[in-house]
This record gives C-alpha cells, sequence and structure tokens, in this order.
C-alpha cells in the first residue's frame, strides 16, 4: 500500500512538472485527479448508456 501511494505521488510530482505548476504539500493535485477521474467516469457512462439506447 505504501508502494502505491509513492508511485501516486511520483505521479503527480511528474504532472506538475509537466504543466510547469509546484505544490508544496497540498491536496489540490490530489483533487484535481479525483475530479477528473470522475467527470471522465461520469462521460464514459453516460456515452455508453447513449450508444445502447440508439442501438
Amino acid at each position: 500500500m505504501l508502494g502505491l501511494q509513492q508511485a501516486g505521488i511520483k505521479l503527480i510530482v511528474y504532472i506538475d512538472k509537466l504543466l510547469g505548476i509546484t505544490y508544496i504539500f497540498t491536496p489540490v493535485p490530489f483533487v484535481i485527479i479525483w475530479l477528473i477521474d470522475k467527470v471522465f467516469y461520469k462521460n464514459n457512462w453516460v456515452k455508453e448508456v447513449d450508444d445502447s439506447s440508439n442501438k
């Protein structure tokens, strides 16, 4: 479990460097990733429902 957390932190640090944004001990990146995750899955679910109703 600790390894998974470290991998997540490394991923967030990488994304921060990619975007040129630095966060110092703030949960903001986690919140952003959580929101993107929720929106992504919600949109996927809606798309699947639309596809099945069109057939």
